[in-house]
């Protein structure tokens, strides 16, 4: 309760203010405004531009994706917005302006959902490519809404003329309040560390439970939001639109306010966002008084370019890198947690089935089997090793199980479940699920036979009619040549398709209770020791995002719970006093140990490691093989390990299973599988073997250089 009300002073507090501002702002002598319109309107520009760098900063700085059709999302803003007021007089007021921005802000958000869904898939330029064709999607229909006769009032490239004024100070800035605010709530929260883990490494966040494509998408969604309603603003303040406004050269701008700020800094994308809008009408300026005569406005351009082009080259990290400029620590941040772990927390609660079953796991990459016929089991609390030549299969079999890869045959059983594998579809289900894919496939072949049609046919229909188009088609042969050839070719590959459920991905392996490490270390490096732990927990998080962006009570008490319980882990593995420090900084065998901290983070029930002694010295080779034994006992898991270090495989595992060519050759206890044949003509070659007919035995007789595989 206390909290809430701190919050509620807060915001009164802030609407006073700007309220106030606003008043002073809006002063009039003899008719005449005090203030300077131009001033007053760059003013309100700069507030505008403010949301929309900010609301960027959560695609491209929190998330790590490029989106370069920002100003798309702000279009659609501003024309809802507008078209809200314009046609409802009644609405032009203080009131239908916040109605309006909802609205418009709304709608933005669905067509970020529309684009994010289908586009957050790709990566990088491809993701470019998406987002930029959207923003010209976008400009081009607004172009041609003339032709449209319910849409005809905004004008088309005329332009959207009529919008009643209806921004200030007071809108302009509280929703620049309203933005930062929320995206700093988010940065500080768990679910904005599961933004910043997918926009250090996607695959490390996917394996620490966090769901890289959602948490992409509602980046997008909230961050189309915050430009749809300060577009509306823009839109209440020009009182006039054109499309050409929000062109590419926009989305570049508000990009470059990200990339001069630093990517992820919201402090710098406000600074920038104010610099950038302002200076261009400044320079606009110089071209009078003394140097009017050699100075042309052209040259705003340039200077403007030199300008982007100097900081780049002096800082290419941008103003404040990561950074934050803040004037309150927040409360409890740098505690850290006292005590150890709960006693539940260390208990495994057993069903009495094996933890992990492979029953005749396959996996092919075309005609390429790197795992083939897969068997192994692990009982609870057990510590088992898999060890095998280079290019056995043993990273891959572990993709299966974590959800990486799907196998292309066999069953996975996590105890006594199966989660992985052959799981047919009930047949009820797959045939409704044929029929509606043979439905989408035929609604494609008519939208396709009805272009190819109108392409071939002179129709003389008006452009305000074209929608009349698709109706004539339906009694075209040719439109139904498409969906009959459409419907057939989907019916013709039923046999292929919906045959097994989708395997878990693996966050969802995460939330099971799988964790594994990786072969080459893939922390994120650029956050800190203990926001490295702390993305662990956000796949057993109890609240949501509404509660990250508003920083509720439960958002508060169960990010002191996570961070105590990170503290006790950290401090048992001795990096507590690192717990600030970058993970890049770390030594390489902390690297290590926090990799396993991390994953212990998640709750395990079984934990796999991927070769942790890689890289290691003798002494930190040690070390671990004591860490493990800790990790095993203390934790009560059932661990399987990857290594090639036989004197640490040899010196902990209880069972062993040996892997060559992808196939389970050798399965025993340590000793037994130092003398299996099999095994020593894996690791030495046949001549070592059985395969010559003479025992293994017999050969270290004949020859005393030939030995069984040593521990020491």
């Amino acid at each position: 309760m206390v909290r809430l009300i701190r919050h509620v002073l807060i915001c009164l507090a802030v609407a006073l203010l700007l309220y106030g501002v606003n008043a002073v702002l809006s002063l009039e002598r003899n008719g005449q405004p005090v203030f300077d319109p131009f001033v007053l309107r760059l003013l309100l520009l700069s507030g505008i531009f403010v949301t929309l760098a900010v609301s960027l900063t959560i695609v491209n700085g929190f998330t790590g994706q490029f989106s370069i059709g920002h100003a798309g999302f702000a279009a659609v803003g501003a024309y809802v917005g507008a078209a809200v007021t314009y046609k409802f007089p009644g609405l032009q007021n203080g009131f239908g302006l916040l109605l309006s921005c909802l609205v418009g802000g709304g709608v933005s958000a669905l067509f970020g959902w529309l684009v994010g869904v289908p586009s957050l898939r790709l990566r990088g330029d491809y993701l470019a490519i998406v987002t930029l064709g959207f923003g010209e999607i976008i400009r081009v229909l607004l172009e041609n809404t003339d032709k449209i006769p319910p849409l005809a009032f905004m004008g088309g490239a005329v332009g959207f003329n009529g919008i009643p004024r209806l921004t200030n100070f007071f809108w302009v800035f509280g929703l620049a309040v309203v933005a930062i605010a929320l995206a700093r709530n988010l940065k500080r929260s768990l679910h904005g560390l599961a933004f910043l883990a997918v926009r250090e490494d996607e695959i490390a966040a996917d394996a620490m439970g966090v769901n890289t494509t959602k948490v992409k998408v509602t980046a997008f969604v909230l961050a189309a939001f915050l430009a749809g309603a300060a577009g509306c603003l823009y839109a209440h303040n020009e009182q006039f639109l054109l499309p050409k406004s929000f062109n590419f050269i926009m989305s570049i701008m508000l990009v470059v306010m990200v990339v001069l700020g630093g990517l992820g800094s919201i402090t710098g994308a406000t600074i920038t966002a104010i610099v950038l809008t302002a200076l261009p009408e400044f320079l606009r300026n110089v071209n009078t008084g003394l140097i009017a005569h050699y100075y042309k406005d052209e040259y705003r351009l340039v200077a403007f370019a030199l300008l982007l082009v100097l900081v780049m080259l002096l800082r290419p990290q941008g103003i404040l890198g990561r950074g934050e400029l803040t004037l309150f620590r927040r409360r409890g941040e740098e505690e850290a947690g006292t005590g150890s772990l709960p006693l539940e927390e260390r208990e495994q609660r057993s069903t009495g089935a094996d933890t992990l079953r492979c029953e005749g796991v396959t996996k092919r990459f075309g005609g390429l089997v790197a795992v083939d016929d897969f068997n192994i089991y692990l009982r609870p609390g057990e510590l088992v090793g898999l060890i095998g030549p280079n290019g056995a299969g043993k990273t891959t079999a572990f993709n299966l199980l974590t959800g990486v890869y799907e196998p292309t045959s066999g069953a996975v059983l996590f105890e006594g479940a199966q989660y992985e594998g052959d799981r047919p579809y009930p047949p009820a289900r797959r045939a409704l699920l044929l029929a509606w894919d043979t439905l989408l496939a035929a609604l494609g072949g008519y939208i396709v036979g009805t272009v190819v049609f109108s392409s071939i046919t002179d129709l003389n229909i008006a452009p305000t009619q074209l929608l009349q188009v698709f109706a004539i088609g339906a009694h075209s042969g040719v439109v139904w040549a498409f969906v009959v050839a459409s419907a057939a070719l989907a019916l013709a590959t039923t046999r292929h398709r919906r045959r097994n459920l989708p395997g878990l991905k693996p966050y969802q392996c995460s939330h099971l209770g799988l964790a594994r490490t990786f072969q080459n270390i893939r922390l994120f490096p650029d956050l800190t020791v203990l926001e490295n732990v702390l993305v662990s927990a956000y796949g057993r998080r109890r609240t949501n995002l509404f509660s990250a962006l508003f920083q509720t009570a439960g958002m508060a008490r169960e990010e002191r719970e996570a961070r105590a319980r990170a503290h006790a882990l950290l401090r048992e593995f001795g990096l507590d006093a690192e717990a600030g420090e970058q993970a890049r900084n770390l030594p390489y065998g902390d690297q290590r140990r926090l990799e396993i901290v991390r994953a212990l983070m998640t709750r395990p029930k079984l934990l796999l490691l991927d070769e942790p002694a890689a890289g290691m010295n003798p002494q930190e080779k040690v070390e671990l093989m004591g860490l493990i034994r800790q990790v095993r006992d203390e934790y009560d898991l059932t661990i399987l390990l990857i290594e090639h270090d036989m004197k640490l495989v040899m010196g902990i595992c209880e069972r062993i299973y040996v892997l060559d060519y992808g196939r389970i050759i050798a399965e025993g206890t340590p000793e037994e599988i130092r003398r299996n044949p099999k095994v020593i003509a894996a690791y030495l070659g046949e001549e070592f073997g059985d395969a010559d007919g003479v025992p293994d035995g017999e050969q270290r007789k004949r020859d005393p250089q030939i030995t069984p595989i040593r521990t020491d």
